[in-house]
């Protein structure tokens, strides 16, 4: 592949919001270039200022702004004052600077570009005003930047009128953008469509979004082909999705191989989201290793996720120490629980304190999680206030649990009505 062929080729994956494909599409041949070129050579300045764009984009803030920097000046100090280059490295500098947090220097430079007809400048620009409490002239620039055919600004303004609560202005522009190749917008009109009920709609611009590398429409998709039972093509799906490095995703991919089967699967997912970070993924995995009898190594992991808020951990944890008769830590753990409005926290809870005669805290909690429609707690309270004496009570509440299906209450409450 050639220079230019290079250059359009970059452009085109940072259109798609592929920054990371982007930058080493341009850096790595980018010192041979130089070599062969010249390093004040045209194509090899837009090179510089699509890596400075990529590098920006992923994060890279610093040397973004330097390389920006860089670039922008040896084009002005060597290309004519009407070469497009000159507006792409005022627009790729005050982009690299916005990003940054640098909004007084990005403005002025933003707007030059924006001035001189560049759509993305508009854009960035726009982004830069409504921040800054001018949202009338950010919309502005953006509806000049969408009138020139740009599907970021397209975008911008679905999202836009999104936030006002103006549902059929954002799906218009939404669509507008996807139909012009924004894959952010497919996967937003995926998810208005997936809200109102209309998964094949959801399922047809997730799967176009899918297609062109956007990792949340993958992972949405693989989604919703489990809910329709496609566990095939949902491992498919998540299992890209989790090869980009999406945590969300690996949760999931480990969840779905679980369920058909594959625990082995499942345990290397969630340990590889677990070990980085991901609270959910810790809690499952420390309930795998529960259920396959490896109680030491579940208990750091339930422990994990538990101190990082997770309230199925929390209430898993509180079980496993209960059963090796560390009653006050795990009560502690049920209790925090519970109090989120946790029910089989709560139930298990009442059920700790039953066993260490406190029949009134248990009520309580039995209580509070039969009200939030918990059968468990129905059944365990009506047996409480049976045992109290309460027989009117018990019984109701053993006939509300009964009437959902729970077999242990209809068998309670025969045995009491006989």
């Amino acid at each position: 592949m050639g220079l230019p062929e290079q250059l359009s080729r970059a452009r085109e994956l940072c259109a798609a919001a592929r920054y990371s494909e982007a930058a080493g599409t341009v850096q790595e041949p980018l010192p041979s270039l130089v070599a062969e070129f010249g390093e004040h050579h045209e194509h090899v300045l837009a090179a510089r200022l699509l890596l400075a764009r990529a590098l920006g984009e992923l994060g890279e803030h610093g040397l973004a702004v330097e390389l920006a920097r860089q670039a922008a000046a040896e084009v002005d100090a060597r290309l004519d004052d009407g070469h497009p280059l000159r507006t792409e490295g005022r627009y790729v500098l005050g982009h690299a600077l916005r990003l940054a947090e640098e909004g007084a220097q990005a403005e002025p430079r933003l707007r030059q570009a924006a001035e001189a007809g560049h759509p993305d400048a508009m854009v960035s620009l726009g982004v830069l005003l409504h921040r800054a409490g001018n949202p009338a002239e950010a919309e502005e620039w953006w509806r000049r930047a969408a009138g020139t055919g740009n599907s970021s600004a397209m975008f911008t303004l679905g999202a836009l009128h999104d936030r006002r609560g103006e549902a059929g202005e954002a799906e218009l522009w939404w669509r507008r953008a996807a139909e012009a190749g924004h894959v952010e917008a497919m996967t937003s009109l995926g998810v208005r469509y997936a809200g109102a009920g209309a998964a094949e709609e959801a399922r047809a611009w997730w799967h176009r979004a899918a297609e062109a590398g956007h990792g949340m429409a993958m992972t949405n998709l693989g989604l919703l082909l489990a809910r329709s039972g496609d566990a095939t093509e949902a491992l498919y799906w998540l299992g890209r999705a989790a090869g980009t490095g999406d945590l969300f995703a690996m949760d999931h991919l480990a969840l779905l191989h679980y369920r058909t089967g594959d625990a082995a699967e499942a345990e290397t997912w969630w340990r590889q989201a677990a070990e980085a970070g991901h609270t959910r993924a810790a809690a499952n995995l420390g309930s795998l290793l529960q259920e396959t009898g490896r109680g030491e190594e579940a208990r750091g992991w339930l422990r994990r996720a538990a101190e990082g808020g997770d309230t199925d951990a929390m209430t898993n944890l509180g079980l496993l120490l209960h059963g090796e008769g560390e009653r006050k830590e795990a009560e502690s753990w049920l209790r925090r629980a519970a109090e989120t409005g946790h029910g089989e926290a709560a139930v298990n809870l009442g059920v700790l304190l039953e066993r260490t005669e406190r029949p009134r805290d248990a009520e309580a909690w039995y209580r509070r999680a039969a009200e939030a429609g918990d059968t468990d707690a129905m059944t365990n309270l009506g047996l409480l206030l049976h045992g109290e004496g309460e027989r009117k009570e018990a019984e109701s509440w053993l006939r509300r649990a009964a009437e959902t299906g729970h077999p242990g209450a209809r068998a309670h409450l025969e045995r009491l009505t006989e």
